[in-house]
């Protein structure tokens, strides 16, 4: 079986805000850097300083997204597609002490939130990690929808609703269900998901 590798990947993409305004980002960023030396990861962080290194044939695409949410989503897939690891939001914390290369016996990590509404959990894309080429259809996947959701009026008022379902946790819940990939609450043994949802009170 191909593994995930032990590397730990993370994206800032300045919205409204600077990176220094999100004290919770820097502790985190710091938290998971910190952890990847103890444990043998490779910490990355990805920003406007280095992005372009990992755009490859996507970079047109990438930058003809119409919001920088649908930049930050689409750059989560392509960089675990092409060099595998985990890919975790910055309002997620480790837990103290836990095993996280525990997970990278498995085919696949996937992040979970429960829905306050229903009770129940849900696949969420705040945490994923995927063996190198794995996500080649979910790329497709995505750039499929946006084109097609693109023009459609209802998109053009409800923007928020335009991002979650062509780059965002709606398309990407629809891509595990047809995968039948479900959520699994086991990852909650080993993070903190303060669920910030910096993208409702500044979405672009």
């Amino acid at each position: 079986m191909v593994k995930i590798k032990n590397k730990i990947f993370q994206i800032f993409l300045e919205v409204n805000r600077k990176f220094e305004e999100y004290p919770m980002y820097g502790t985190n960023k710091i938290l998971w850097k910190n952890y990847a030396e103890r444990n043998g990861f490779q910490y990355i962080f990805i920003d406007y300083n280095n992005v372009e290194k990992y755009l490859g044939k996507y970079k047109q695409f990438y930058d003809e997204l119409k919001y920088v949410w649908n930049q930050i989503d689409f750059l989560k897939y392509i960089v675990i597609n092409q060099h595998s690891g985990i890919y975790i939001d910055l309002d997620i914390a480790p837990k103290d002490n836990n095993d996280l290369f525990k997970l990278l016996e498995r085919d696949h990590i996937v992040g979970i939130w429960k829905d306050p509404k229903t009770n129940k959990y849900e696949v969420s894309n705040s945490i994923i990690g995927f063996p190198a080429g794995a996500l080649d259809e979910l790329v497709n996947y995505s750039i499929a929808e946006y084109v097609h959701k693109l023009n459609m009026e209802i998109y053009k008022i409800r923007k928020i609703r335009f991002m979650k379902h062509t780059t965002g946790v709606c398309m990407f819940k629809r891509y595990c269900k047809s995968k039948k990939i479900e959520p699994d609450i086991v990852i909650n043994d080993y993070i903190i998901d303060y669920e910030s949802k910096a993208w409702l009170s500044n979405f672009n």
